[in-house]
């Protein structure tokens, strides 16, 4: 069962969540690409690489469904969100589509992230 959270993104902004009990990811599919709203990990859980486990079990399950695009907004005074973006670009499966104060809109290459994960 979701969320009672889950349950109000969905019906009042049309926004998915994929869950686990450690976390979860909201986001909204828009035709072949998927845009990001939140992404929340318990405190229990930071550092551990949970983050992470939560991003790929996601990724996988959007590249299953034919999404091949991921844009998600990264505020960049957060330097665990900061940190999570320089990873993408420098591994060059992310690009910067629009900076903005506080902020950057980064397109992150479903489907690029996938081949790199295979090598």
């Amino acid at each position: 069962m979701k969320s009672l959270y889950a349950q109000y993104l969905k019906e009042k902004e049309g926004f998915d969540t994929f869950e686990t009990e450690y976390g979860f990811i909201s986001y909204q599919i828009r035709g072949e690409v998927a845009v990001g709203r939140d992404f929340f990990v318990i405190s229990e859980n930071r550092g551990d690489g949970s983050a992470r486990k939560l991003w790929e079990s996601l990724r996988e399950q959007l590249i299953d469904e034919g999404i091949s695009k991921f844009y998600v907004a990264v505020p960049t005074f957060r330097d665990d969100a900061t940190r999570m973006a320089l990873m993408y670009l420098v591994a060059g499966n992310a690009k910067i589509v629009d900076a903005r104060d506080g902020g950057l809109v980064m397109e992150i290459d479903l489907c690029a992230v996938k081949e790199q994960d295979r090598r």
